[in-house]
């Protein structure tokens, strides 16, 4: 993921997929996909790979 432009990823979509991560939570009863997706969503959501917040990822 450090080697990636980050600039080129297309921040419409991610907003969407953190809308539907957000949604699949309130529900109470996390899976392994809604782990994997949050997952995902802290790298989406840090702007450079250092930035990635690695303690809510160690927390799930």
């Amino acid at each position: 993921m450090e080697s990636q432009d980050r600039n080129l990823w297309d921040q419409t979509e991610i907003d969407e997929g953190l809308a539907f991560i957000e949604q699949a939570f309130s529900l109470r009863n996390p899976g392994p996909y809604q782990i994997q997706a949050d997952i995902a969503a802290c790298h989406a959501e840090a702007k450079r790979a250092e930035l990635t917040d690695r303690r809510k990822i160690a927390a799930l």
